[in-house]
């Protein structure tokens, strides 16, 4: 299984990665971002035509959502999750109309897709925390398992030197035809060329983009 993204969608969503990362280096928080991946599964493989932007984050304002990171999941991932900012929770209206929006574009809603960055790594307070790369965690994993949708995505930034560097990583489920909730492994991604490429690239670009992505 490959997964195909369109690379106007792919490349606006990580704008606004680099956005929030430099924002969150500013004031010193964990960045994060997410949203909603539609497209069209084939046997072979999912293209990614549209990344609709999530709104609201119930995450720190839900009391039992709150209760649960701080709690469980600290317990089981490590205590870094009582940070407020870590981990994400759209609300389900929100989702519904995002729906509706793809359903109108004649595209099914496949998954999501939410940012890693080395900043995460700024933070750990214990060893059970992850260190945090393009990899998805083990909480991801969780979260992919109960969400059971086909296809879910990582872009990862991190700074080098006076610029930024990314990457996509894409995680599909192993046994696409199982009823049941099962692993994902980590898919191929192949981005689309831009439909008008740039006459010349600037000297110093502030993201430099590199995606990849390895069959388990």
């Amino acid at each position: 299984m490959k997964v195909i993204i369109s690379h106007d969608a792919a490349f606006a969503f990580v704008q606004k990665c680099e956005g929030e990362y430099k924002e969150a280096e500013s004031r010193s928080h964990a960045p994060r971002y997410w949203a909603v991946l539609a497209g069209r599964q084939r046997e072979d493989d999912i293209e990614v035509d549209e990344i609709f932007v999530a709104s609201e984050n119930l995450r720190d304002a839900d009391p039992h959502l709150i209760a649960e990171y701080d709690g469980p999941r600290a317990s089981q991932f490590g205590g870094v999750y009582k940070d407020l900012r870590r981990g994400y929770q759209a609300d389900a209206a929100d989702l519904v109309e995002t729906w509706r929006r793809a359903q109108a574009q004649g595209l099914d809603v496949l998954g999501s897709v939410h940012m890693h960055a080395d900043l995460h790594n700024l933070d750990r307070p214990d060893a059970l925390s992850p260190v945090t790369t393009h990899q998805a965690t083990p909480i991801d994993h969780e979260l992919f398992r109960s969400s059971a949708w086909p296809l879910n995505m990582i872009v990862y930034l991190e700074r080098r030197g006076d610029g930024l560097c990314w990457t996509m990583t894409a995680w599909v489920p192993s046994d696409p035809a199982s009823q049941e909730a099962c692993d994902y492994r980590e898919a191929p991604v192949l981005m689309t060329i831009a439909a008008k490429a740039p006459a010349h690239m600037p000297a110093a670009a502030p993201t430099q983009g590199a995606h990849h992505g390895h069959a388990d």
